[in-house]
């Protein structure tokens, strides 16, 4: 948790609990509104991340290693998430019936 990555982990916890926060609050019932929430915990996963790891190699530098090369990888998995989302929620929904 002290180390250069240590910020990633934390702020995956308040990527949850934010994440998850929406979703009780109605957030996972339109695939807009789950992408939103998706990009927002993305925000605070990148936010902690790479404001810890600039400590270590300069804010520049953070952005440039630690945020750049996973935006577009991160968009698609939002993207396939939402995409997913209807046929999720029908299977969760016959699974409690």
């Amino acid at each position: 948790m002290v180390g250069p990555t240590g910020g990633y982990l934390l702020g995956f916890l308040g990527a949850a609990y934010i994440t998850g926060y929406l979703a009780e609050r109605g957030w996972n019932a339109r695939v807009v509104t789950v992408i939103a929430a998706m990009l927002l915990g993305n925000l605070v996963i990148y936010a902690v991340g790479a404001t810890w790891l600039a400590l270590f190699v300069g804010y520049g530098r953070a952005l440039a290693v630690g945020v750049a090369p996973f935006l577009v990888g991160d968009a698609l998995k939002v993207g396939l998430a939402a995409a997913l989302l209807p046929l999720v929620t029908g299977s969760v929904g016959r699974l409690a019936d």
